[in-house]
């Protein structure tokens, strides 16, 4: 196991939704938690000790028990939608596939410090890459098949069991227990990848999502926008991002300036956020990118002001980041994002 691991933390519905699994299947749950030296009652009260070193232990002890190495794949397909929350909430709730996705990656800051998820349009459709931030290690085919299993149960929820177009790429080797990958529709899946990625045609991310709402949807993301801070500033990247926040509507902080307001030297920044597997820059752009959404959803600013105020020297330099934060230019972005108000329901 990676020692970044042990630093990750992660949602605790992880124990939650093992201890269930166990259970359902007459395990004795508690003797499993105590095989990862873990108490149930203890990861209860105290949350904030549950991290993918935690995980890690778990996953190892419920995969020998239940003699289930696909396990990632089963917790992922008991998971139900409420598992995730707000964005959870917010993805079944979007116009169409299309919308869904986007949300998904705009959000999924609040539910997962160990994966970037970017989304970008090309000519025959678009693709969802899930990146790791961390080396996963021995945990990367567990998390990569419960994302995977996740995302369709999402979509599933939301557009129906309509996956046979997709495509999906592992970044690890095909598995013995192929045919457990069966029973989620998705036919077409490639091993031995870089990272785990979805691809979707055209006619696919068109879609329109059953469970569509537009109220809900605005008012959901409007939550996730208030919420957006980490839950806790002690941590370094929870400092640097109240910092960064403070001044969302201006030239950002530099690395210098922000050091100072700090207390320490540039490299002592760059050195303790890199043990939380971040960067000065990735926060940046997490900032940049959420303050670019939320102007671009209001029909009265300019691109030209949207871009200055974030501190970019042209339009043009704009532009190339946000195509890379949401695969789109930021006029393709507001003609699909519609405020609440303008769509026809």
């Amino acid at each position: 196991m990676t020692n970044q691991l042990q630093t990750v933390s992660t949602q605790p519905a992880y124990p939650r939704m093992l201890y269930l699994l166990l259970k359902s299947r007459g395990v004795d749950a508690d003797a499993v938690f105590a095989q990862a030296g873990l108490n149930w009652a203890t990861l209860l009260t105290n949350p904030d000790t549950v991290n993918f070193g935690t995980i890690f232990q778990l996953v190892k002890a419920a995969q020998s028990t239940l003699q289930c190495p696909w396990l990632g794949l089963d917790l992922g397909e008991m998971a139900p939608v409420s598992v995730h929350g707000s964005v959870g909430h917010a993805a079944v709730t979007s116009r169409d596939l299309r919308q869904l996705l986007q949300t998904v990656v705009q959000y999924s800051h609040q539910r997962t410090e160990a994966f970037d998820f970017t989304f970008s349009e090309h000519a025959a459709g678009g693709t969802l890459t899930i990146g790791e931030r961390v080396d996963l290690g021995p945990l990367r085919q567990f998390l990569c098949e419960n994302y995977f299993a996740m995302l369709l149960t999402v979509m599933k929820a939301a557009i129906g069991p309509v996956f046979e177009p997709m495509n999906v790429d592992f970044p690890f080797a095909q598995p013995a227990w192929i045919d457990q990958y069966q029973r989620f529709g998705a036919s077409r899946l490639r091993f031995n990848a870089t990272q785990l990625a979805f691809h979707f045609p055209t006619q696919m991310l068109n879609l329109a999502c059953l469970t569509a709402d537009a109220d809900a949807f605005a008012s959901t993301c409007q939550a996730l926008e208030s919420n957006s801070l980490p839950p806790s500033s002690s941590t370094m990247t929870g400092k640097v991002l109240d910092q960064l926040r403070q001044h969302a509507a201006a030239k950002p902080l530099s690395l210098t300036n922000l050091s100072q307001q700090l207390n320490m030297s540039s490299r002592t920044l760059i050195r303790k956020l890199k043990a939380e597997a971040t960067s000065y820059q990735t926060l940046v752009d997490s900032t940049r990118k959420a303050h670019a959404d939320r102007a671009l959803r209001q029909a009265h600013a300019s691109v030209e002001s949207i871009a200055a105020d974030l501190g970019f020297q042209d339009v043009s330099n704009f532009s190339r980041s946000f195509r890379r934060w949401f695969g789109m230019t930021p006029r393709q972005y507001r003609a699909r994002t519609v405020d609440a108000s303008k769509v026809i329901k």
